[in-house]
C-alpha cells in the first residue's frame, strides 16, 4: 500500500481479447479549454476483438465548440513496455516515470503535445484492483499515477494552433471483461482547492454482482496523501434526474464525507 513502482504504469495485460487497457490524460487549461487524450488497446465497446489500437482526443473550447475524435491504427502499429509507461501507437507516444510525462497524439484533424509534471505523489486504492466473480477471475483495475500535476500543452484543430498551461491528471485502467458487464454506473472526479487535491470515485457494480458499491477516495495536502481509506467515506447524492440516453440517475450534486477520528473532510 502506497508503495508504487514504475512498472505498474506499464502494460499489464495481453492486449488480445477479451482484455482492454488504456492510459488516460486530461488537462484543464488556463485558456478555458479542457483536453483529454487516451491511448487504448482497443475500442472499449469491442472487448472481444483482438488488438485494435485507438487514440482518442476530446476537446472542449471556451467558445462552445466540442470535439471527440478517434485515430484508429493497425495492431502492428502498437507497442508498449511492461517496465513503465511507454506506449507507442503509430508515430505517437505517451511516456513517463510516475513524475514527468510526455504525450504526443493525433486523431483525425486534432493533435496535441502535452508535458505533465506531477504535483501530487502517485496513488492507488489498495492494490488498485476491484475483483469480481466467485473465483475472483474477473478484474477491473484503476490507478491514478498523477492525481494532480502542472501541464504545458499545444493543441491543434486543423491549422488552428493553441498553446496553454494548466493542471493535469493521468490514470491507467485495465480489465479482462467488458466494462458494461461489470459496472452499472459510476461517478468520478478530480479537483484542487487551495493546498488540497483530490480524486474521488463511487462505482456501482452491475446487477449480476448485486449492485455492490466501491467508494474510492484520495485527498492530498501539499502533494502528500493524507486520507485514502474508502471504508471511512459516506457517499450521498442530492437531487436527481434520469439521463434520457442511458436511463442512469444523474444527481444535481454528490458528496464524499470522510471521517477518521477527529478529522473530517467533505
Amino acid at each position: 500500500r502506497r508503495h508504487i513502482q514504475q512498472w505498474e504504469d506499464g502494460l499489464r495485460l495481453d492486449p488480445g481479447a477479451p482484455n482492454i487497457e488504456w492510459w488516460y490524460f486530461d488537462c484543464l487549461l488556463d485558456d478555458g479549454a479542457n483536453l483529454a487524450v487516451v491511448f487504448c488497446t482497443k475500442d472499449a465497446s469491442r472487448p472481444h476483438q483482438p488488438l485494435e489500437p485507438v487514440i482518442e482526443i476530446d476537446l472542449d473550447l471556451p467558445d462552445g465548440r466540442r470535439f471527440m475524435k478517434y485515430g484508429r491504427f493497425k495492431a502492428a502499429e502498437f507497442e508498449a513496455s511492461k517496465d513503465g509507461c511507454d506506449v507507442r501507437i503509430g508515430k505517437y507516444r505517451c511516456a513517463g516515470d510516475l513524475h514527468d510525462y510526455t504525450i504526443t497524439a493525433a486523431a483525425e484533424d486534432l493533435s496535441a503535445e502535452v508535458r505533465l509534471e506531477a504535483m501530487t505523489e502517485p496513488w492507488r486504492p489498495e492494490t488498485g484492483h476491484m475483483v469480481f466473480g466467485p473465483e475472483g477471475q474477473t478484474i477491473f483495475a484503476w490507478t491514478p499515477f498523477v492525481p494532480m500535476g502542472n501541464v504545458k500543452a499545444t493543441y491543434r484543430i486543423g491549422s488552428e494552433v493553441h498553446e496553454a498551461a494548466g493542471t493535469g491528471y493521468h490514470d491507467h485502467n485495465w480489465m479482462n471483461k467488458g466494462f458494461s458487464h461489470l459496472v452499472d454506473h459510476w461517478y468520478w472526479g478530480r479537483g484542487q482547492v487551495g493546498p488540497y487535491s483530490f480524486v474521488t470515485a463511487y462505482i456501482t457494480a452491475a446487477k449480476q454482482y448485486g449492485y455492490t458499491t466501491f467508494p474510492l477516495y484520495m485527498l492530498a495536502r501539499d502533494g502528500k496523501v493524507i486520507a485514502d481509506d474508502g471504508t471511512k467515506v459516506a457517499f450521498s447524492r442530492s437531487g436527481s434526474q434520469i439521463d434520457e440516453h442511458t436511463g442512469k440517475p444523474i444527481p444535481d450534486a454528490i458528496c464524499f464525507d470522510y471521517r477518521d477520528g477527529d478529522s473530517r473532510y467533505v
